[in-house]
């Protein structure tokens, strides 16, 4: 009973101590990615952000959207490739598959959706401006 007790206290300082830090995050940079004339509707391009070796991927869907997730997979980190014809992001190691709009896992092992990359589209450039989830 006290053991419980107990790791029900740890529990709740972990979840304040969690809170608060993330809490205190400094403000991610803006940084652009791409001239939007240069991917075309369908076409993608692998950027790294916010710092190096963190590799994120952006997908065109049309005209006006883009979308930009972490690049690897949640199950084992393998690199998704997009299939914007299907509508999907495609882990080739086990077969994994993500919603290309909301990055939401569809099939396969991966239970987690993929991190994904808050964009702006000022001026005729995409720029990444955040990252949500993970």
């Amino acid at each position: 009973m006290i053991l419980t007790s107990l790791a029900f206290v740890v529990g709740q300082f972990w979840l304040v101590f969690r809170h608060l830090k993330n809490r205190r995050r400094p403000a991610m940079p803006t940084r652009e990615i791409v001239r939007i004339d240069a991917i075309p509707v369908g076409g993608s391009r692998v950027f790294e952000y916010p710092e190096p070796r963190a590799f994120r991927i952006l997908v065109r869907l049309d005209q006006s959207t883009f979308v930009a997730y972490a690049q690897q997979c949640t199950h084992l980190a393998c690199p998704v490739i997009p299939d914007p014809a299907a509508g999907v992001l495609h882990c080739p190691c086990h077969h994994g598959l993500f919603d290309l709009r909301t990055g939401q896992p569809l099939a396969g092992p991966p239970r987690r959706a993929l991190q994904r990359v808050t964009l702006k589209i000022e001026d005729g450039h995409v720029f990444a401006t955040g990252v949500e989830g993970g």
